[in-house]
């Protein structure tokens, strides 16, 4: 994804003139490794491949992060109430890409509670989380568990629990 990204902004930026086209880009070997050296067109290319550069380095953290996983779960129960202590592992990166809540929920798709993460978890991984009070009804014998995080939304490793 990352790569199509950065191959498309290179073919805008030659298209427009910014950069060099390829006949103008001579390849040469140095210490049996290629090297490639483009024709000197003033500062306009250093400046136009110096902003390629930084969009790849913003973009790689959003890529490589991933969806969120839930990848342990505590159930306690008292008369159908239950407490839920869940752990989820994402490679949270800040603000921008971090996961934000996970959800329990039937296993026809019904929401039966949600936890909010108030703030990204760089350092803590994988974390975990409470939520208390959670009604079940008597007809659910088993939930389904899934975090959702600030890119990918749903789609990570859920987690199904029987309730005890």
């Amino acid at each position: 994804m990352l790569k199509k990204f950065a191959s498309g902004l290179f073919h805008q930026a030659v298209r427009r003139g910014k950069l060099p086209a390829r006949d103008e880009i001579r390849g040469r070997s140095v210490n049996g490794r290629p090297d490639i050296s483009v024709s000197d067109r003033g500062s306009r290319n250093s400046s136009v491949l110096s902003c390629l550069m930084t969009a790849a380095c913003v973009a790689t953290p959003l890529a490589f992060a991933g969806e969120a996983d839930i990848v342990a779960a505590d159930v306690d129960c008292v008369r159908r109430v239950c407490s839920f202590a869940v752990s989820v592992r994402h490679a949270d990166t800040g603000w921008s890409h971090y996961a934000d809540h996970w959800r329990i929920l039937d296993l026809d798709g019904n929401e039966l509670g949600r936890r909010v993460l108030l703030h990204p978890h760089e350092n803590e991984q994988p974390f975990t989380r409470r939520l208390a009070d959670v009604e079940i009804s008597n007809g659910i014998r088993r939930i389904a568990i899934e975090a959702h995080d600030s890119v990918h939304e749903y789609g990570g490793q859920q987690l199904e629990v029987d309730i005890p």
